[in-house]
């Protein structure tokens, strides 16, 4: 019944609140999509932006057809509470009324597309004016038929920009190395790849102290930005992540579309902090480091988190991996051939789920040790167990998509006080 009167009655209500809203109050949209990354580049994009403008973005995941007109309303998430629902509809109602003095200049509003149609009905209801594109992955590929076409709906979102507006795109992406406007809107490119707007050179992990077993501390990301043949050292001090890297450079292509110099960015990120479940790093138990990268996952995305976990200095590295769901017909395919990337940089592994068994599979003909491979049927299986069973002084990567709950073992592996930084810990997702 809930699902019935919020899609039936709530959303078109929502939508029809969002659309006058930006119409009547006519801020600046920042649009941000991609099948990697879209939520930390929003995250780097809005912590910019909020030290020159009155700026607001989506927390969390209000990002589809529900969530993107609450953050246009007031960035509140009702939930389950009927107090706060009713608030947030006359609240919509209030702000459909007359233009507001305090309403925010930028909307820095993530974009989730995970079927066809979803890319044009979001626009609907915000028009961009930037638009970014993170990445095209094979994610959501049980509703596309190939990456094709996911790029081709992630780009409607440079489809009706205006003459000013700007498209900007990850270089490094083939899929978006090339990537057009259908008007004459420039497109600005990021990225490591030589040819890019914004380029970022030399990326190294800083570390602060070993902390016993052999293992240090990692703390921080430091590379060189080139841009316009100006070059300029950025330190991420709170992020070790090349993916993390790509969301300072996406920020960067923003904040100087809007006016802002490379110096004034650069300080602005330091405070840039990667969200719950996004290579989040984090204090284990018996001196153990935690990349807890659990909030999804899809082959890009594990690869990238492998890139950083081969950089880190250690050399007892040990990988716990879940199931990479919504893959489509390349399901199989996709688990089977990370295990050539999983190979050379892990020294144990943690499979967990129906689909790892095809990289298990390929690690044994690979030549991967049977004793430091260990499979799983979920994650509360493991999650039960890994205490018992987890080595000490190691640098330990969990990863998999969100179906898989991988947060669970996370929370058995970190101490007490590093859980309230772990993702999907509301009540709701516990109790599933």
């Amino acid at each position: 019944m809930k699902k019935i009167i919020l899609e039936k009655l709530l959303t078109p209500y929502l939508t029809w609140c969002a659309r006058r809203i930006i119409q009547i109050n006519q801020p600046i949209v920042v649009g941000v999509t991609g099948s990697v990354g879209k939520s930390s580049a929003k995250e780097a994009i809005y912590l910019v932006l909020k030290t020159k403008f009155s700026t607001r973005r989506n927390q969390g995941n209000l990002n589809n057809e529900i969530g993107l007109p609450l953050a246009v309303i007031g960035d509140i998430n009702p939930k389950n509470d009927l107090i706060k629902w009713l608030q947030t509809i006359f609240r919509g109602f209030l702000l459909t009324l007359k233009k507001s003095r305090h309403y925010p200049e930028i909307l820095v509003l993530e974009m989730a597309v995970d079927r066809p149609g979803d890319m044009k009905h979001l626009l609907s209801i915000a028009p961009c004016k930037v638009g970014v594109i993170t990445s095209i992955g094979v994610s959501h590929l049980a509703f596309f038929q190939s990456e094709k076409d996911i790029f081709r709906e992630k780009s409607r979102i440079f489809k009706n920009l205006p003459q000013d507006g700007l498209a900007i795109v990850n270089f490094d992406d083939p899929f978006l190395r090339g990537a057009k406007t259908k008007g004459k809107n420039k497109v600005f490119t990021f990225g490591f790849r030589t040819g890019a707007d914004i380029q970022a050179t030399e990326m190294k992990i800083g570390y602060a102290k070993e902390i016993g077993e052999g293992v240090s501390l990692a703390q921080g990301t430091s590379f060189r930005v080139n841009y316009n043949n100006i070059f300029l050292p950025v330190r991420l001090p709170l992020v070790i992540s090349q993916a993390q890297v790509y969301s300072a450079l996406a920020a960067m292509a923003v904040g100087l579309y809007f006016g802002m110099n490379l110096v004034e960015i650069a300080t602005a990120l330091k405070k840039f902090q990667s969200l719950p479940g996004r290579m989040r790093l984090l204090r284990g138990k018996k001196g153990n480091i935690i990349i807890d990268d659990t909030y999804n996952a899809a082959p890009n995305s594990v690869k990238m988190a492998l890139s950083t976990l081969a950089l880190i200095k250690t050399k007892k590295k040990t990988l716990i991996l879940g199931d990479m769901l919504e893959l489509g017909s390349i399901e199989e395919a996709a688990h089977r051939n990370l295990a050539r990337i999983i190979h050379p940089v892990v020294s144990k592994i943690f499979l967990v789920g129906e689909r790892t068994l095809n990289t298990h599979r390929e690690l044994r003909r690979l030549g991967f040790a049977k004793d430091k491979i260990f499979h799983f049927k979920n994650s509360t299986n493991l999650a039960k167990k890994i205490g018992k069973i987890i080595g000490s002084g190691e640098v330990i990567l969990v990863k998999g998509s969100q179906g898989a709950r991988m947060e669970k073992i996370v929370e058995k592996l970190v101490v007490e006080k590093e859980k309230k930084n772990l993702t999907r810990q509301e009540k709701e997702w516990k109790k599933k």
